[in-house]
């Protein structure tokens, strides 16, 4: 008899779980029974953690997950192992926080950037970007002759700087300068790029998210990986007419990314916690 795919015999256990008015606790009772028989059985075991959920059996739902995690490690299935990592690393239990802080470290110290990679041309910021995109919302009606003439005065201070905690970006002038259309231009970028915002503030910078770009480059760029979208990352900037950055940020972690537009004072703070999480563990 041929094996079903993953796909499939995962796909099946789900089908179990939809099943009509069936008592929960008798499906239940039906995965015991076929892990009693094929322990390592993936889709069992994720139905089972999932059933024993819903019967309010929460120590038995963890220990399945724990031990799924032993099978997805075994078997070496990151795309999976990272979707388990996000369901327990809200949970309250001392071993469920032990397994993500473990997997979490392995992430960390397992990850080099792609071969060939090369942006040392590249690492400096972007004046001429911030530049453009000044024009571009002076022409657009959205930046007066003075409010233009200010902001970039204070983008050539930035840059000359050359201080590390400071990006050189158009936003980060905006606040710089206290000005008063702040949110307006955050709204018209967003919308004009057809790019979400994300408010940082709702994010925990976990240090095994520092390897996937240099600390220097998340500050001088503007750009920076907030969360794992599986194996696709989550990148907020400070620009997002500069596309050459979003191609360097692809090119340097070696993944697709989904951008994001934020405030850079959330950037700023977001990049503090940052480092102070991959001092932590160091």
């Amino acid at each position: 008899m041929d094996k079903p795919d993953r796909a499939t015999h995962d796909h099946d256990h789900d089908d179990l779980m939809d099943g009509g008015g069936d008592d929960v606790r008798h499906i239940l009772r039906t995965f015991q029974d076929i892990l009693e028989i094929m322990p390592d059985d993936r889709g069992a075991l994720h139905a089972a953690a999932q059933a024993a959920d819903q019967c309010g059996e929460d120590e038995e739902a963890l220990g399945y997950r724990l031990r799924l995690g032993e099978v997805l490690t075994a078997e070496g299935d990151e795309e999976l192992l990272a979707e388990l990592a996000e369901e327990l690393r809200g949970h309250s239990d001392p071993r469920a926080q032990a397994w993500v802080t473990a997997y979490d470290e392995k992430r960390r110290t397992a990850y080099t950037p792609p071969p060939d990679v090369d942006l040392s041309d590249r690492a400096e910021a972007d004046l001429t970007a911030e530049m453009d995109l000044a024009w571009r919302l002076f022409d657009e009606g959205e930046l007066s002759q003075e409010d233009y003439n200010v902001l970039v005065g204070e983008l050539t201070r930035i840059s000359e700087s050359g201080r590390s905690d400071e990006p050189v970006a158009l936003l980060h002038a905006l606040e710089a300068t206290n000005n008063r259309r702040l949110d307006d231009t955050l709204a018209h970028l967003s919308l004009s790029f057809r790019m979400p915002y994300v408010s940082l503030s709702g994010f925990t910078m976990r240090a095994e998210l520092q390897p996937f770009l240099p600390l220097n480059f998340i500050m001088r760029r503007g750009a920076l990986v907030f969360d794992t979208l599986s194996t696709e990352l989550l990148v907020a900037i400070l620009n997002p007419l500069n596309e050459q950055l979003r191609q360097d940020v692809e090119q340097q972690t070696g993944r697709d990314c989904h951008f994001y537009l934020t405030r850079a004072s959330e950037f700023t703070a977001a990049f503090e916690q940052l480092k102070q999480s991959t001092e932590s563990v160091e």
